[in-house]
Order: C-alpha cells, then structure tokens, then sequence
C-alpha cells in the first residue's frame, strides 16, 4: 500500500515536473537537449 502510494505520488510530481525539467534542460544545455528524450 506505501509503496503504491510512493510511486503514484512520485509519478504526479515527475508528469507535473517534466515540462518544467525540459525547460531548464533546453535553457541550460541547448546543445545536447535535442538528444535527449523523455
């Protein structure tokens, strides 16, 4: 039941998380963003 709980929350906060990390990625590493995927 934790662990479920654990990862249903940790995978919200990386879905809620991601645009922003991508953003950071882009803005920070403009060289290598386009080999990264998600």
């Amino acid at each position: 039941m934790l662990k479920t709980l654990i990862a249903f929350v940790a995978g919200g906060a990386a879905v809620a998380g991601a645009p922003a990390a991508w953003r950071f990625l882009a803005r920070h590493n403009n060289t290598q963003v386009h080999q990264v995927r998600p």
